[in-house]
């Protein structure tokens, strides 16, 4: 008995002795101290190529470089001896695009945005992966880098539906850029928001349906009409709004998704505080959408006043904001 006993003692020291030559599999990519998060056993070739240590001829201002990992390409706006300016110093306005192995693709200077001084950022919330677009934000001025063929375009300046008037020295001035599906949507200071549709074509500005000037003049607000998702038919109704104080644009979409819209307004109600843009769903029924363009919003419509004319409509949500 004592022999079994010692038998069967040995069997189970062995297999525990088995077991601790190989890693738990419980270890994560943390444990065996691999930052990239990617797994051992991930083949090199699916792996993103690290950023490549290239040599920069010139200043770079913080973000102003970026790895595009997808397509291989380092970005950078340098200011370098050729873009100094006698007066002002350093005026960073250099695009250079690089490879992974640090080879030159594109070098060109951007033109002087008001003032030499005055630098080029590349967009934090910049790139559109679908057609490919990288941002570039100047003073009042953009451009677009197109990141398959390294084609540049600009420099582009926002458009609007209606003529603005600048009120000091910082009006025009882009405060943010970002991209919503395949448009570039951007705020300019005092004169109000922007958009350019990013087809493969090429950018192009985009005018909203409606625009309202609001506190005597001095504030814009537009509505865009942005064709939405995979059916070409179906379009998103935006308002955006920039926050001064954190700095951030909202796109503000006003449907829940998108819809089927008639967008054709009267000249003479582009501006008014109130709108009625008609819907349509899937069977082909019409649905009012209201619409108060000074606080950039959507009103809900009870069914009774829904059935009523565009006049009533307005009438009614005048009478009751």
């Amino acid at each position: 008995m004592k022999s079994q006993l010692l038998i069967l003692l040995g069997l189970l020291l062995s297999l525990a002795a088995c077991e601790s030559d190989y890693p738990s599999s419980q270890n994560t990519a943390d444990d065996s101290g691999d930052s990239t998060g990617l797994s051992a056993e991930t083949p090199l070739a699916e792996q993103p190529p690290a950023r490549p240590l290239c040599d920069t001829a010139g200043l770079l201002l913080e973000g102003n470089e970026k790895w595009m990992a997808d397509e291989h390409l380092l970005i950078r706006i340098l200011a370098n001896d050729a873009t100094q300016d006698s007066r002002l110093g350093d005026s960073h306005r250099h695009l250079e695009v690089r490879n992974e192995n640090c080879e030159i693709l594109l070098s060109t200077d951007l033109e002087v945005d008001q003032s030499p001084d005055f630098p080029y950022t590349i967009a934090k919330i910049n790139y559109n992966k679908v057609n490919g677009w990288l941002a570039i934000q100047g003073f009042s001025q953009f451009y677009l880098l197109h990141l398959n063929d390294l084609k540049l375009v600009g420099p582009l300046k926002p458009t609007y539906l209606n003529e603005r008037y600048a009120e000091d020295a910082q009006s025009g001035r882009i405060n943010k850029l970002e991209v919503w599906e395949d448009y570039l949507i951007g705020h300019a200071e005092d004169l109000g928001t922007f958009v350019y549709s990013l087809k493969q074509e090429g950018p192009k500005p985009t005018l909203p349906i409606a625009e309202y000037s609001a506190d005597g003049g001095f504030e814009y607000h537009s509505l865009f009409m942005l064709h939405s998702g995979d059916e070409p038919e179906k379009y998103q109704l935006l308002a955006p709004e920039y926050n001064p104080t954190t700095g951030s644009l909202v796109i503000n979409p006003l449907l829940e998704s998108p819809t089927r819209l008639d967008g054709r307004l009267n000249s003479a109600f582009r501006d008014n505080r109130y709108l009625v843009i008609k819907a349509f769903d899937e069977a082909g029924n019409q649905t009012p959408v209201a619409v108060d363009m000074l606080l950039q919003k959507r009103i809900p419509l009870p069914d009774e006043v829904a059935r009523q004319s565009d006049t009533d409509i307005i009438n009614w949500m005048r009478s009751n904001s």
